[in-house]
């Protein structure tokens, strides 16, 4: 049986604004960055870093606490920059060039800037 479409007009016509989804993509690389920033601070206080060895940290060293959370850091750091850049590639911007742009850019900048710190830091 075949199908027939029915347009009743513009309230069946498909969403072609991106703008929500490229300010939703942003608003979770922000939150990806704000993520990895606490992740390369929970690791600071950690004591985690290359220069003058490790020294003690801001927990005791039985607690953990400061690797644990520094490591789920990590994890949402990489969770919500995925996040961003599948929102920005999908939906209505499949064939934007500006949102593939900016999703390319912004992550490279978190990947430089937050990869750059964790692997300064982590031993």
């Amino acid at each position: 049986m075949e199908q027939t479409r029915i347009d009743v007009g513009p309230a069946t016509a498909p969403a072609r604004n991106g703008a929500p989804r490229l300010i939703g993509g942003i608003a979770l690389w922000a939150a990806a960055m704000l993520a990895g920033v606490l992740a390369a601070a929970f690791f600071v206080m950690k004591s985690m870093t290359w220069i003058g060895g490790y020294t003690g940290g801001f927990w005791q060293d039985d607690e953990g606490a400061g690797l644990v959370v520094g490591i789920a850091l990590v994890l949402a750091w990489l969770v919500l920059l995925a996040a961003s850049i599948a929102v920005m590639f999908r939906g209505a911007l499949r064939g934007s060039r500006a949102a593939h742009v900016t999703a390319i850019v912004l992550a490279v900048v978190s990947l430089v800037v937050i990869g750059g710190w964790l692997l300064l830091l982590i031993p």
